[in-house]
């Protein structure tokens, strides 16, 4: 499925922390990096959130 961000679900970073251990420690790395939470780089699903992208901003800036 293609996001409201533009970014097909099954390939983004973001959604992928929710069930792929590569993707978690991968967005450990950039939640240390960035000095955020890993709640803030880990996408839920637009369905979930009535489709809005939760943090546009980390999408915007080439995270994806």
């Amino acid at each position: 499925m293609i996001a409201p961000c533009g970014v097909e679900c099954s390939h983004c970073i973001h959604y992928l922390v929710n069930t792929d251990s590569a993707a978690r420690k991968q967005g450990a790395q950039w939640s240390t990096i960035l000095g955020v939470s890993i709640e803030t780089i880990t996408c839920k699903g637009c369905r979930g959130q009535a489709g809005q992208i939760r943090d546009l901003q980390l999408v915007k800036g080439g995270l994806t």
